[in-house]
């Protein structure tokens, strides 16, 4: 915890930093209607499928578990499903930080 604020420290060879986590967003996702974004398959062998139910995706992040961003796609088209391709990422645990109309939703995803 940095000044009261939750997250994730992280270092590699090119960063030392802190990555904050919005838990009153994560763990409120019934409340601001996020609820009905879905990721699936999960676990996966690379591809990805976001419904976003009713809500307009602004961007979606990759994340890995040091809290480094390795791909950003935005702006999202208009659709109720969208495909994020990990084919390229090594088997492991990873966060997709999905940025809707309604807020933030941040999803664990494994890829195998």
């Amino acid at each position: 915890m940095k000044d009261g604020i939750s997250g994730i420290y992280y270092a590699n060879d090119e960063n030392i930093g802190f990555v904050p986590i919005d838990l009153i967003n994560v763990l409120s996702v019934k409340e601001n209607g996020l609820l009905n974004v879905k990721i699936y398959p999960n676990p996966t062998r690379g591809q990805l499928t976001i419904d976003n139910g009713q809500w307009r995706i602004n961007s979606v992040e990759v994340f890995d578990v040091y809290g480094k961003k390795l791909a950003s796609h935005q702006p999202i088209p208009s659709s109720s499903h969208h495909k994020i391709d990990i084919s390229h990422l090594l088997p492991g645990i990873y966060f997709l930080k999905i940025e809707t109309e309604k807020g933030i939703f941040v999803k664990k995803v494994l890829k195998i």
